[in-house]
């Protein structure tokens, strides 16, 4: 069925009903909120806020059932954010406040590897960066955009790899990299540009 025909109260009663006023981020109708200076007319990320976000959810067959979505991924990414900025695929769990959601898999092995947390870290980043928020505009997700990107920044290593010390594993530092070069090419923050020009050019070196 097509979930744009259908409204919120249209739908049967879950566990966890949400609403709009329910949701700290964008208002749903009417795009995000306005993004940083990078995300001009010119620039090819504009459509990830204001008007022209709402206007290119419709176009692509998005809605308000699907904002609410990401809104609800995005709450839960940053419930299970370490305090240091980064995501850990094997303690997340320690994380959440939420009785009884989390709690069913605490202590459980195998839940992740942390080899990965870097990555992980980098996807999580790139989650909000598509859904318009950065670490230079207004909404309720600003610290913890800031958190993960001052940790993608502080682990670089000299050679410009950005993994944990003593580590340089390629799929970390790829995607490390994406997410930091979104957020410089969103905000035009200077302060990414040498970062994600060390870690360009390391993938250069490697290739």
């Amino acid at each position: 069925a097509d979930l744009a025909v259908h409204s919120l109260k249209d739908l049967p009663t879950t566990e966890d009903p949400t609403t709009d006023a329910d949701l700290p981020g964008r208002p749903i109708e009417g795009g995000t909120p306005t993004s940083g200076k990078g995300t001009g007319s010119s620039n090819s990320f504009a459509g990830r806020g204001g008007n022209a976000r709402g206007e290119l959810v419709e176009k692509n067959g998005g809605n308000k059932l699907s904002e609410l979505a990401v809104e609800k991924g995005l709450r839960w990414l940053q419930r299970h954010q370490s305090s240091n900025g980064m995501w850990s695929a094997a303690r997340y769990v320690d994380q959440c406040n939420r009785e009884g959601l989390c709690g069913a898999i605490k202590g459980q092995k195998d839940i992740g590897s942390s080899m990965h947390d870097v990555g992980i870290t980098g996807l999580a980043l790139i989650c909000y960066l598509g859904a318009g928020y950065t670490h230079k505009n207004d909404h309720p997700y600003r610290a913890t955009v800031e958190a993960a990107i001052a940790y993608l920044v502080t682990i670089q290593q000299p050679g410009g790899v950005i993994d944990v010390a003593g580590s340089r594993r390629t799929y970390n530092h790829v995607i490390a990299t994406l997410a930091l070069a979104e957020a410089y090419a969103m905000t035009s923050d200077d302060a990414l540009r040498h970062p994600v020009k060390r870690a360009i050019e390391y993938l250069q070196e490697i290739q």
